[in-house]
Formats: C-alpha cells, structure tokens, sequence
C-alpha cells in the first residue's frame, strides 16, 4: 500500500529506501508499517533512519544471500535507527541553534531548519578534520588524495546548502560513504606496510576465535576501525556511527 499523499510523505520515503535494499517484499508488512509511524511520531529525521538502515544492512549475515536481504526488517532495523537517533541528538546539541541571532540591517538570512543547520555544521567539521591530514606527515604520500577529499566535502556543503529537499539528504549520507571509503584507502597508504600486516593476523586471529573467517564483510570493519584507532582518524558519514 502506497501512502501518496503529503502527510504519508515521510512513511513513503521509509518504503522506497528500504525496499531499494531487499530484494523481496517491495512493500512494507502493517508490522513494519508500525515501526515507521513510530519513528515518524518520534520526529526522527529520515536522513537518521536512513543511516540506521544503512547499518542494520551492513550487520546482516555477509553469506546469506537472498535470504539475508530478505531479512531486511523495520523491525530489524529499529536498534539502529534508535541508537543512530540518541548519537544524532547528542551530536545536535553541540551545535546551537543561531538563527535567533541579529542580522544586520537591511540582510534577511534565508531560513535554515535545525536538521540542515546540524548537517551543515557537520560537513563544516569534516572538512576541517580532512585539513589538519594535510599538516600530518604520515599522509604525505596521499595529500592530493587527501587535497581532492577535502574539495569533495566543502562541495557537498554547498549542494547542501543550496538543495534541502528529502531526496538529496538521503543522497548525502551515500556520497560521504564513498568518501569515507577513499579516506580508508589513503589511510592504507599512511600505514607501515609491517604495522598493516600485524593489524590483518591479529584480525584473522579474531575471525578464527568467532568461527567468521569467511566473513569478508566483518573482517573488513575490523581491519578499517583498528586502522582507525591506530591512526586517530575520523569517520566520514553525518553521525560518528
């Protein structure tokens, strides 16, 4: 059932987005109609639940095929929508709202919602954060990665900036993942080739202790968060997930 009109607005985009990502049903269960009306009551933002989604998707089985797609519920993905919703709020806070500032006399400021203004801030941050890369002399062999990622994010405030519209935003968090992708691969770069082998046995050595050798998907994440840690680097995406 497709809720066309402006107020099932929100509920709609949650079927289109999720449904893009399983392969069966195209259409949401009443259950999952429930969790929806939910998170909409919540006011949860979609670019949140569309991050929750997001990382319920990347915790599903990597071997289970079809059937892991399948398993793509609202339901299996409300852990993560709420727990991407408290980290949303906390981040939120730190960054005030200033619209109630004075403008000067004769300057009308386009109005900015608070989800935008949070998300603009964000974007601020990250590039500010790919900056400091640039003074980092373990990224020296990657600073014109590091040079075209920092071009990438102030080009994606100003889209932001100028298109707020729901369709962009759930667009967003897909462009900072592949940017956070690239910020792995300069990272590989900024690595010692013996610390970078150490970090893979000690990984398959976890992957050996959970019977998950053959979970390339699992072994990834935790290549990329020790390389991370090790680093001190950030995560590119609008919440610290």
């Amino acid at each position: 059932m497709r809720h066309a009109n402006e107020r099932d607005e929100y509920l709609t985009r949650v079927e289109e987005f999720v449904c893009q990502r399983r392969l069966s049903p195209l259409f949401l269960s009443p259950k999952e109609w429930t969790v929806a009306q939910s998170w909409k009551d919540d006011e949860i933002p979609l670019v949140v639940v569309f991050q929750g989604i997001e990382k319920a998707e990347r915790s599903l089985p990597s071997d289970g095929g079809e059937f892991s797609k399948r398993r793509l519920t609202l339901s299996y993905c409300n852990r993560s929508v709420r727990a991407a919703f408290k980290k949303y709020m906390k981040a939120k806070s730190l960054f005030p709202d200033t619209q109630g500032e004075a403008e000067p006399a004769g300057q009308r400021r386009p109005a900015v919602d608070s989800d935008t203004l949070y998300i603009l801030n964000r974007l601020e941050s990250l590039a500010q954060q790919s900056k400091v890369l640039l003074d980092d002399e373990r990224f020296d062999t990657g600073r014109e990665q590091v040079t075209a990622l920092v071009d990438a994010l102030e080009a994606l405030s100003a889209k932001t900036n100028k298109s707020r519209r729901g369709q962009w935003l759930q667009r967003l968090q897909t462009e900072l993942s592949k940017l956070d992708a690239q910020l792995m691969a300069i990272a590989m770069l900024a690595m010692p080739r013996e610390r970078l082998n150490a970090i893979r046995r000690q990984v398959e050595r976890q992957l050996t202790e959970l019977k998950s050798l053959d979970d390339e998907a699992l072994g990834k994440r935790l290549v990329d968060g020790a390389i991370r840690e090790e680093l001190g680097l950030f995560t590119i995406g609008l919440f610290d997930l």
